[in-house]
């Protein structure tokens, strides 16, 4: 029977400043026990997938769900939050052990919820009762009233040492690193299959697409000795791609793999997995930009079957990167998401999930996170207000206003994050400064009508010819002013001219498409930054199943700069000058001197071949 699940929920999220610049809070220590996040992860999972249990939490914590003015102006919220979150129920849950017992008896009465079922009703009445009267007589609300904060995550906390630890951090083409050393790239491929290879008890991955022989063969090796090994890829991918297709089959004829395709309602997008969770000491998680695919990760490119010396240039991966680390946590938080996605008694789809919050887990010395390094970690659909363009990644934006800002994007079509890059560039306008902002950007998409990377320069597209035009009413105009316009016009990139899509002759004389792309989602804004995450900087992907990953950490810093330099190093052009060369094509069309095919406008990204954008119309 599926639980069903949820509308939309909560607001959770925050980038660290405002978390550390809030008052402290006096909160108690928690037992032990309390740090049994997969005991309470398992009762938000159970219990807000109920419509009832989450109407009522409503009913009872109307109050905690209010945003406050202040922050309502800073960060555009609203007044309050539509639900309580898992994080929030988490935060209620540890901080009152004694609510434990009575859950574990009404999920016992109630296994599940008979909505036309008279007794039932009787007795779902009654275990209302009985927890409003534990919270107010308790005086449970007033200790949840002085540690709960809707804006900020729920700070997870390892009594055994830090949170997270051993980062690594690859990247499939050069780092330049700050003392100009340059780091070669990384086989991604082979990170997957050393990761996977590292189980000891239970593996589960989630992505958008897998046609990699040699990982599948690795998870088949693991389920062969013992392991309980779960697979989520999305359904309309596995049925239409041949290559995955197979992979399916043959991770199916394994009793101990459970391959679940899912059928999401927008895409079961996250490149996410995890190990060993249930195993003190050993958990890790993998968050990755790219999918399980030899076109997001293997070394080769596309012509993985031409010989290494005849390879041609342009024969590369799509450009991505991924993140390990050690993290009983973080593999428990991992295993707690996916199981939502893809366990029989769940398989949730769009507004079933329940508002997953935000959480933080941290590094260093695991103690103090105005001191130590930290993630905060966040889930689409459903995640922090149900908004991770606006509560996440334009509220780190507006947090930090005037820091440094370098991307490098894939597809980036949210107006939400670019009205906080106008929010931010007006008032450093007012201030005599301009917007620090740089970024290199996939070079097709970010010519679409809806792409911010074009609007930042002062182009739009001519909806009649195709023609690329400077925009006499662009907003950014107005704001940057002259010299401010033609400095983001210097410093918005197209990716490298050898990625995009090329023709290939093999020897026996038949062709190939070969094709690569920009497939980052990475941004910095100062000191944090954004990095392996599947979630393209888009509307559509609110709906999609997603990763965020938010980091304060020095590490991850040092390689994303390093990243960066290193993908900019091999631009040649600006997307301006890309964006005129286009036109210069037009123009040879129109003149029937030559035929060019054309891809026209399309406005959502469906991509081509393995690992496609598919961003959702915006």
């Amino acid at each position: 029977m599926r639980v069903k699940g949820l509308c939309n929920l909560t607001l959770s999220v925050l980038v660290a400043a405002l978390l550390l610049a809030a008052a402290p809070v006096a909160r108690a220590q928690p037992s032990p026990s309390q740090y049994d996040y997969p005991k309470m992860w398992n009762y938000a999972r159970q219990m807000l997938t109920r419509a009832p249990v989450r109407k009522f939490l409503k009913d009872v914590f109307a109050e905690e769900l209010k945003i406050s003015p202040e922050m309502q102006k800073q960060f555009n919220y609203p007044e309050a939050i539509k639900e309580m979150s898992e994080s929030q129920f988490v935060l209620l849950l540890q901080n009152n052990p004694k609510l434990w017992p009575m859950i574990d008896e009404y999920l016992k009465a109630v296994p599940e919820i008979k909505e036309d079922d008279p007794r039932q009703e009787e007795v779902r009445k009654a275990f209302r009762e009985k927890f409003r009267a534990a919270i107010e007589d308790k005086g449970v609300r007033r200790k949840f009233q002085k540690i709960n904060d809707a804006a900020k995550p729920m700070l997870l906390i390892d009594p055994n040492g830090p949170g997270y630890r051993n980062v690594k951090f690859y990247v499939n083409h050069i780092r330049i690193m700050e003392d100009g050393t340059v780091i070669p790239p990384d086989d991604l491929q082979q990170v997957w299959i050393e990761f996977f290879h590292g189980g000891e008890k239970q593996e589960v991955v989630n992505v958008f697409e897998f046609d990699l022989e040699r990982v599948a063969d690795e998870l088949i090796a693991k389920a062969d000795s013992g392991l309980d090994v779960r697979v989520g890829i999305h359904k309309p991918s596995a049925e239409t791609n041949p290559k995955i297709q197979a992979i399916v089959e043959k991770l199916k004829k394994h009793k101990n793999i459970m391959v679940h395709l899912v059928d999401p309602v927008g895409l079961n997008h996250q490149k996410l997995a995890a190990r060993d969770w249930e195993l003190s000491g050993k958990g890790a998680a993998l968050s990755s930009s790219g999918n399980l695919t030899q076109s997001c990760s293997g070394k080769e490119g596309d012509l993985a079957d031409v010989p290494e010396k005849e390879r041609p240039k342009f024969s590369v991966p799509n450009a991505n990167h991924m993140i390990t680390t050690d993290s009983d946590i973080l593999a428990n938080l991992v295993n707690h998401e996916l199981t939502k996605t893809l366990n029989p008694e769940y398989r949730l789809r769009g507004k079933e999930y329940p508002l997953s919050g935000a959480w933080q887990i941290l590094g260093g010395s695991g103690k103090d996170p105005k001191v130590d390094p930290w993630m905060i970690v966040m889930f689409s659909p459903n995640g922090g207000i149900g908004d991770i363009n606006l509560d996440g990644i334009s509220r780190l934006i507006r947090l930090f206003c005037g820091k440094e800002i370098f991307t490098m994007q894939f597809a980036f079509s949210s107006k939400t994050i670019e009205d906080a890059l106008k929010w931010c560039a007006k008032k450093l306008a007012k201030e005599g400064k301009k917007l620090p902002f740089e970024g290199v950007f996939q070079r097709s998409f970010a010519g679409m009508d809806w792409s911010v990377p074009m609007s930042m320069i002062g182009y739009k597209q001519d909806e009649k010819s195709g023609s690329y035009l400077d925009d006499p009413d662009s907003d950014w105009k107005k704001i940057l002013g002259k010299d401010g316009l033609e400095k983001m016009r210097k410093n918005v990139f197209a990716e490298p001219e050898f990625y995009g899509e090329h023709s290939y002759t093999y020897p026996d004389g038949h062709g190939a498409k070969v094709n690569a792309k920009t497939h980052h989602k990475m941004m910095a804004v100062g000191d944090y930054v954004i990095a392996a995450t599947s979630f393209n900087f888009s509307e559509g992907a609110l709906s999609n199943q997603e990763q965020l990953i938010i980091w304060k950490d020095p590490e991850v810093l040092k390689h994303a700069k390093a990243m960066y330099r290193g993908y900019k190093s091999m631009t040649t052009r600006t997307l301006e000058e890309v964006l005129l060369r286009k036109n210069e094509f037009l123009e040879i069309k129109k003149s029937g001197l030559i035929g060019i095919k054309e891809k026209g406008k399309d406005k959502g990204i469906k991509g081509g071949g393995s690992c496609p954008g598919l961003l959702k119309k915006p």
